[in-house]
Order: C-alpha cells, then sequence, then structure tokens
C-alpha cells in the first residue's frame, strides 16, 4: 500500500512542476488571437474524447483480460490432471482443485505441505531419487508410484514433471502434472494374467499331447510283455511260474501308471454321473480316516443345500485321496485338515490364480491344511508331471497332474492358495449338474464266459510283435487268424476272404489311412461288419465317436487275455 502512494505522490510533484512551467508561459496565451484560442479548444476536446475513447478500450481490454484469466483458471482447476509446483525442498506452492480432489485434500490446506508425506512409503526413495535427476538434468522426466489420499487409501499415478526457471535463469521449483493411472494398472495386471494363463494352457496342452503320446506306445509295449507272459505261462515249468506272474504283476502296475498319465493328458474314459458331493465324502471318511495319523485333526465343512454335480465318484475319490494325503505330509507334527463344500455363483467370468472361472453355478471342494505351506514358485509347477519337492522314492510326481487332469476332465478348475508356514488349501470348482441332463457314459458291459471259438478273425495292427502274440494266443482257442500291418492290407485280405471274416480286431493309430479310415472302408463293404476296437489311446469322445461310427466295442491296451477273450466272445455272441 504505502509503495502505491509513494508511485502517486511522485507523479503528483511531476504535474505540479509541469503546471507551473506551464503558468509562466500564460502570457503567451493571453496574446493568442481569438481565432487562435478558438483552434486550441477545439484541439483539447478532441483530446479528452480521445481520451475517453482510449479510457474505454483499455477497460474493455482489462474486462477481456479478466474474463481470460478466469476462463485459464478454471481450465487449470478443473482439468482432469492434477496440477502442484514444488519447490526444491518438497514444499508444495500452488495445486489445482483436481490435485486437490485426488489426495481428497482442501487447496488451501496442501499449500506448504511436503509432497512426500502423501506418497506410499515402499515409494519413497524413488521419488527422492527422481528429484534429483529432475533438478540435475534440467529436462522432464515421468515417474510411476503410489500416492495414499487423506483417508488412507492408496491410489496408482503417473506423474509427469518440468523444471521452472526464474527471472534470473536459476532453478527452485518444479511443476507436477499426475495422473490416476489405478484402471490402466488394473488392465495391465488382468492383461498379464490372462497372459500367463494362456501360456500355463499351452504348456499343459503340449504337456498333455506329450504324456498320451508316451502313454499310447508304452501301452504297446505292455501288451507285447502282457501277452507273451501270458503265452509262456500255459507251457511254463514249476520253477518258472513265479518269475512269469511277477511280469504280469509288474504290467498292471505299467498300465496303472499309464492310466495316471493318461489322467493328465485327460486321454480317458470317465463314468459321469450326477452327484451330491456331501454324500461322497461321508463314505470316503471312513478310507480316509485310517490314512491320517491321530495327531491331526479332520474336519468336515458341509453345505446342506448343496448342488449336485456330475462326477466319476472313482476320479473324485482319487481326487481326495490324494489331496488328503499330501495334506497329511505337509504336517508331520500334526494339525488341522478340512474338507469343505459350499456353493458358488460366478455372475462374470473371474480369474483366480491365473485360472479363468467362467460364469455359472458351481461346488467348491477345498482340502486345506495347517502345514508348512507352499511357495510362490513351487506353486508354479505343481500341477506339472513328474513334478514333485518329495525326496527321492517318496513321491512319482504324478499325485497332483493327475488331479488337474480329471478335474478339467469334468470342465472343472483346480487352484492352489498357500503361502509358507501358512498351510494350503487346494479348491476345486466344478460346474453344478442340471438335473434334466444326466450324463452317464458306459463303454462296455462284459458278462460272457472266457472260452475259444472257430470263427475266423482278423487282427489289424502296425505293432508286429503285438499281431504275433495275439495270433497265437486266439489260435491256441481255436480261432482261425488273419493278420494285417496296416489298414490298406486289411481291407485287401477282407474283400479276398469274400466278407467272411467274422470280427475283425482294429487298432486305430496306424500309418496310411488309419484305423477310422479302415473302419469306414469296412463298413461300406458290409454294414454288418463285426469290429472291435483296440487301442492304447481312451479319450471319452475319441471312442464314442469310434462306436458311434459303427464299431460293435472298445477294448484298452495293454489287456489281458481274460479281457480279450470275454471282449471277442461279447461282439461276435451279439
Amino acid at each position: 500500500m504505502k509503495k502505491n502512494e509513494n508511485k502517486f505522490s511522485k507523479l503528483r510533484k511531476q504535474a505540479e512542476a509541469s503546471l507551473d512551467l506551464k503558468m509562466e508561459n500564460d502570457e503567451d496565451l493571453l496574446n493568442l488571437s481569438n481565432e487562435a484560442k478558438d483552434k486550441l479548444l477545439t484541439e483539447l476536446r478532441i483530446h479528452q474524447i480521445e481520451l475517453e475513447m482510449q479510457n474505454e478500450e483499455l477497460r474493455r481490454t482489462q474486462l477481456e483480460l479478466e474474463a481470460t484469466r478466469d476462463k485459464y483458471a478454471d481450465l487449470y482447476d478443473f482439468a482432469p490432471v492434477g496440477y502442484f509446483t514444488i519447490d526444491k525442498l518438497g514444499k508444495i506452492l500452488e495445486v489445482n482443485l483436481t490435485a486437490a480432489s485426488l489426495l481428497g485434500v482442501y487447496r488451501t490446506e496442501l499449500i506448504g505441505k511436503i509432497f512426500s508425506r502423501f506418497i506410499v512409503k515402499d515409494f519413497q526413495d524413488n521419488y527422492y531419487l527422481f528429484l534429483k535427476k529432475i533438478f540435475k538434468s534440467n529436462s522432464s522426466m515421468t515417474l510411476e508410484l503410489k500416492l495414499i489420499k487423506n483417508d488412507g487409501t492408496d491410489f496408482f499415478a503417473q506423474i509427469e514433471s518440468s523444471i521452472v526457471q526464474n527471472t534470473d535463469g536459476n532453478i527452485n521449483n518444479f511443476r507436477m502434472a499426475i495422473l490416476d493411472i489405478t484402471k490402466r494398472k488394473e488392465t495391465e495386471e488382468l492383461l498379464k494374467s490372462k497372459e500367463v494363463q494362456l501360456r500355463h494352457a499351452h504348456k499343459m496342452e503340449a504337456v498333455g499331447t506329450l504324456s498320451g503320446g508316451i502313454a499310447h506306445e508304452f501301452n504297446n509295449l505292455l501288451n507285447i510283455i502282457s501277452g507273451s507272459a501270458e503265452l509262456l505261462i500255459s507251457d511254463a515249468r514249476a520253477e518258472d511260474l513265479p518269475y512269469l506272474k511277477m511280469i504280469t504283476k509288474s504290467v498292471l502296475r505299467g498300465a496303472d501308471l499309464v492310466k495316471r498319465i493318461l489322467a493328465f493328458s485327460r486321454k480317458f474314459e470317465s463314468n459321469l454321473e450326477t452327484t451330491n458331493l456331501n454324500y461322497e465324502i461321508l463314505n470316503l471318511k471312513k478310507i480316509i480316516a485310517p490314512l491320517i495319523p491321530k495327531m491331526i485333526d479332520i474336519e468336515l465343512v458341509m453345505d446342506d443345500n448343496l448342488y449336485e454335480v456330475n462326477t466319476d465318484k472313482n476320479q473324485i475319490e482319487q481326487v481326495l485321496i490324494n489331496l488328503c494325503v499330501n495334506a497329511r505330509d505337509a504336517m508331520p507334527n500334526g494339525g488341522k485338515l478340512t474338507i469343505k463344500t459350499e456353493n458358488v455363483i460366478i455372475d462374470e467370468s473371474i480369474i483366480i490364480n491365473n485360472y479363468q472361472i467362467k460364469k455359472g453355478l458351481y461346488v467348491i471342494l477345498s482340502v486345506s491344511d495347517t502345514g508348512f505351506g507352499i511357495d510362490k514358485e513351487t506353486q508354479e509347477h505343481i500341477f506339472d508331471p513328474f513334478f514333485t519337492t518329495k525326496g527321492i522314492g517318496k513321491g512319482t510326481g504324478l499325485g497332483l497332474s493327475v488331479i488337474y487332469g480329471i478335474v478339467k476332465g469334468h470342465n472343472g478348475v483346480i487352484i492352489c492358495e498357500s503361502k509358507p508356514n501358512e498351510g494350503a488349501s487346494f479348491k476345486i470348482y466344478l460346474p453344478a449338474s442340471s438335473k434334466d441332463k444326466k450324463t452317464k457314459h458306459i463303454l462296455s458291459k462284459i458278462t460272457t464266459k472266457n472260452e475259444g471259438g472257430k470263427e475266423k478273425i482278423l487282427i489289424v495292427d502296425d505293432e508286429k510283435d503285438i499281431l504275433i502274440f495275439t495270433q497265437k494266443l486266439l489260435e491256441q482257442s481255436g480261432y482261425k487268424i488273419f493278420t494285417a500291418e496296416s489298414a490298406e492290407s486289411a481291407i485287401k485280405i477282407y474283400i479276398d476272404q469274400n466278407k467272411t471274416i467274422d470280427l475283425i480286431i482294429l487298432d486305430l493309430n496306424m500309418p496310411g489311412i488309419g484305423g477310422h479310415k479302415c473302419l469306414e472302408k469296412l463298413l461300406e463293404l458290409n454294414p454288418d461288419v463285426k469290429v472291435l476296437i483296440s487301442s492304447g489311446f481312451t479319450e471319452d469322445c475319441f471312442v464314442r465317436e469310434t462306436i458311434n461310427a459303427g464299431a460293435k466295442d472298445f477294448i484298452v491296451k495293454p489287456y489281458p487275455k481274460d479281457t480279450l477273450f470275454k471282449a471277442i466272445r461279447n461282439v461276435l455272441d451279439e
């Protein structure tokens, strides 16, 4: 205020000095003629009007400046981005309304505050390093960090800063634009999660395909070993019988191992029935209880109004027993094992631990323990076949991979929730059953006696050893046998025999046109031809398609002699 008073006082003195100078020249004015005086008066009036116009222009310009200032003040305050001006010490000098709103603080309360108080602790070191770089580089820079609001909630923010130079060229402040990028971060995390899920699905699919292929070849080998042993047993010396029985017993163990591999790759046959899991768990408790030490408490938490699900009871039994045994092993010093069932409604597709669960009605079956838990790195491989954390000889690494395959075969999802030293929980999401859509798959019913015959049988398989021992087995029982190592040869033999062959045992996975095309050609030649499918693959839809195409039945490699004979008589006596 004093500054303005001094300014006006100085102007007043200058005006008075100018007036004194003019008064000295008043005599000149008195000597002017009337005409000159009129002319001078006219000039003064023009100048007066001109000054009034200039004043009006100044007032209009001032109003426009005020309007522009208000306009840009609104643009600044209500911009979608928060703006801060901060000094070298990190103190807030200026802030817009958007920035104040982002932090949940009144603008007046922000002025003078240290900006770092609004940064989540884990991100503060990054911020201080960011400040040093800004003042050192004299350039614009960008940083992502987490800010904390006045109410304690936090959000992801992107900060873009630039330095501010004063009139003498020194740098004391910097301006900062802040954008809330929480939604973008959530989207990035979702995309990352889906990418991980997709990679995992591709990996499991590749491993499953590989496992299925290996299992098929292994089944062929087991079939040869089993068949050869069966042939030797009939003519073996008494002292050799125990060793031959050891071979057949080992074959059965090998076949069981293959079945578990096929379960992982989902190439197995399921007998699905509408089931209430509560009943299954109550029945299984009698089996599970003896496997669990008494120092481990077993708790059942079951939903009284549980939805029914379509399951294969034997496979679900296998899942539960394996999970309970794993839980037991995780609690060597005792603890608590909880088996829980509950209904859940998924309104929209969700992703849990990188697994997508589609919307619908589900039953959650969970098995939880209070053991030593599972770290994140182990969880990433926990469902991989042959992966195990147990010592040598204590686990095959197939348990959880088999469970994974069984659950997938039920159109379900299994997830693991665990932290080290905090126990583990395996949750299985199974789709609820629709009562008018019961599903039940039964491949064959073997009811006939084990006996031979005199019929003509054509064996078709690209494995020569399988042809040799199967031919000998069947010839010993009175059958007349023809063999073919390819589908093309089989068709030729069938035609050459004038379609009088009574039964064809057909492998599906062969070079050339393969088993499926061979079946089609045989049915074209004779719609009543009897074909028994034999394969190491047992994928549900694969089998049903073949049966629906016209085959009479299906037998899985490796098959014992009795099973083969019964299947043959089933088809021939049909």
